[in-house]
């Protein structure tokens, strides 16, 4: 007997941990967006939130006043008019990383990662260009990654199973006294950053950046100089990994759909011709570009999943209780070509294995609803960037995709992003080819349209 398809909203059993499932992009919306009030809110993280980031890290921050202190600050200093005075960092550093692809294509992976590092560091600590992908100071900050994903997954320290453990003296909880230890480096760390934007401009070398604009508005921020520090510290964080993932996503939908990028070059040529390279005052004249990047986020996601919401009032939608206190997943990306879940109830899969945890937020695909996602998209696994020319979704507020999040809790730097995304995919489609590297018998390898891109890519120039 075929069993009946999941609805809008459902819920699972996590290990003993009851979680609601938003199924759709109406769901979602109904509920992070408009009753955003209720759904703003996160779980406990006892080790990434408490221990590791002190309490003070804007990713696990519950809704309360530091989380709004942080979120204002960050919302100011990356607005839409904000962000504005990056553009000749981005396309500046658009350009330098697409002449050094065409120097050396073979690390064009390398070349992305440090033109997505560059220009965050920019703007966040008014840094100068790197020199190198893998700057010493640079890995500090990229530490924080590696150990925060290992503690947001689900029931990896046993103090988030039982977080009285928390309590527990040092000498008794290695995990707990090693945690402390690493939170009061990385805040060394973090606090130095700033220290150093502090000292050029009392030498009235002031760089234009965000940690430049939170010391000028010191007391109206209200945040303490640790509070400051870690906020930029998780910016470059997500804004350095994310933008880069979701230009390695571009890469691939090049080399899997060809027409796409051909027709891109066409705009291109006819826009900006062959005399000089393209910049934001060509945007308005560019519109394929700009589906392009919207395709982009749409087709593959740079965040499989969302940190999980929790609703802090007993709530009704369609029919459905929704209790206080219950975790709300948005976006399990990862189950979306899973055939188990065909297969076998929910209830009996081992959710944590396709849990990736992130910083930011996408939105849910889960494969049993993709006749609910055809409602707004009817074409879904092709990357199609015409579907924008004709008008962008309601429901997805108006960008025809949902990967800078919900509600309260969306994506403070969309419009930074946004705005590097269509610079350097303008760029590289100008400068080059993107085409499929062949194999020792000289036949073209085509990557795995399912898989993250590390192989199988020449860059060639036009």
């Amino acid at each position: 007997m075929q069993r009946p398809p999941l609805g809008p909203i459902f819920s699972l059993n996590l290990a003993g941990h009851p979680t609601i499932v938003l199924n759709t992009f109406k769901a979602a919306g109904d509920l992070l967006d408009r009753r955003s009030n209720i759904y703003s809110d996160r779980p406990r993280y006892v080790m990434a939130g408490e221990i590791l980031s002190g309490g003070i890290g804007i990713a696990f921050a519950h809704y309360g006043s530091t989380f709004r202190k942080l979120r204002r600050a960050s919302h100011e200093g990356f607005s839409t008019r904000a962000v504005e005075k990056y553009c000749s960092i981005q396309a500046r550093e658009a350009a330098f990383a697409t002449a050094q692809m065409l120097k050396t294509p073979k690390t064009w992976q390398n070349h992305i990662q440090g033109l997505s590092a560059s220009v965050v560091l920019s703007a966040v600590y008014g840094w100068p260009p790197l020199t190198e992908k893998d700057d010493p100071w640079v890995k500090k900050i990229h530490a924080l990654s590696p150990r925060l994903s290992e503690a947001m997954v689900p029931w990896a320290f046993i103090v988030d199973v039982i977080p009285p453990l928390k309590h527990l003296p040092l000498w008794m909880a290695k995990w707990k006294r090693e945690g402390l230890e690493w939170h009061q480096q990385m805040s060394e760390t973090l606090e130095g950053f700033n220290k150093g934007v502090e000292e050029k401009m009392s030498m009235e070398q002031s760089p234009q950046c965000f940690v430049a604009e939170l010391i000028e508005n010191k007391d109206r921020h209200e945040l303490t100089d640790k509070e400051a520090a870690w906020l930029s510290g998780f910016l470059f964080l997500a804004g350095a990994e994310t933008t880069a993932q979701t230009l390695f996503y571009f890469i691939q939908a090049m080399l899997l759909y060809p027409e796409v990028m051909h027709k891109a070059q066409e705009e291109l040529d006819d826009v900006v011709g062959r005399g000089r390279v393209p910049t934001f005052e060509d945007q308005k004249d560019l519109p394929y570009i700009e589906a392009l990047v919207k395709e982009t986020l749409r087709w593959r996601t740079p965040a499989p999943i969302s940190l999980p919401r929790s609703v802090t009032e007993d709530d009704w939608y369609e029919g459905y209780l929704i209790s206080k206190g219950l975790s709300i997943i948005t976006s399990i990306i990862l189950l979306l070509r899973n055939a188990l879940i065909k297969e076998r109830r929910l209830s009996q899969m081992a959710m944590h294995r396709y849990v990736v945890p992130t910083a930011n937020m996408a939105f849910l695909k889960i494969k049993p609803r993709l006749d609910r996602d055809r409602e707004l998209f009817d074409d879904f696994e092709d990357f199609r960037p015409d579907r924008f020319l004709d008008g962008t979704p309601d429901d997805t507020h108006s960008m025809g995709h949902a990967s800078f999040g919900f509600g309260r809790r969306v994506c403070v730097g969309q419009h930074f992003a946004n705005q590097m995304m269509f610079i350097t995919i303008a760029t590289v489609l100008w400068a080059m080819n993107i085409d499929k590297a062949c194999d020792s018998d000289g036949n073209p390898i085509k990557p795995n349209r399912n898989a993250f891109v590390v192989a199988g890519t020449t860059l060639l120039v036009t």
